[in-house]
């Protein structure tokens, strides 16, 4: 793998690590303070947005430049990214396969 593929894959897993960390918290957030509140809990257009595009960029950036995602995992993204609860666990597995293969390309290359 090249040096620009394999700094495309760690910015877009950083970036996906970014969007699950925030996607997690608002999860938790929102269980907790519409339980409380009991109003319905806004979240402004711009953060949600914001999101978007980095959950955008950080999956552009992996499917392009990662050689261990399958075809089959792509699909499930595409499928099943605006299913709640599994696009978590789909973004996980993404996140956790990018890591290994950041790891493995990093021990190739200092051979």
């Amino acid at each position: 793998m090249s040096r620009t593929k394999l700094k495309q894959l760690q910015l877009g897993t950083f970036l996906l690590k970014i969007y699950f960390i925030s996607l997690v918290l608002n999860l938790c957030g929102y269980i907790i303070y519409k339980g409380i509140l009991e109003t319905s809990w806004h979240v402004p257009i711009r953060y949600i947005f914001l999101e978007f595009l980095i959950f955008l960029a950080g999956i552009i950036l992996v499917f392009l430049s990662s050689t261990q995602l399958g075809i089959k995992l792509r699909l499930l993204v595409l499928i099943f990214g605006l299913v709640p609860i599994l696009n978590i666990i789909v973004l996980h597995t993404i996140i956790g396969i990018c890591s290994q293969e950041i790891k493995m390309e990093k021990r190739r290359s200092s051979i």
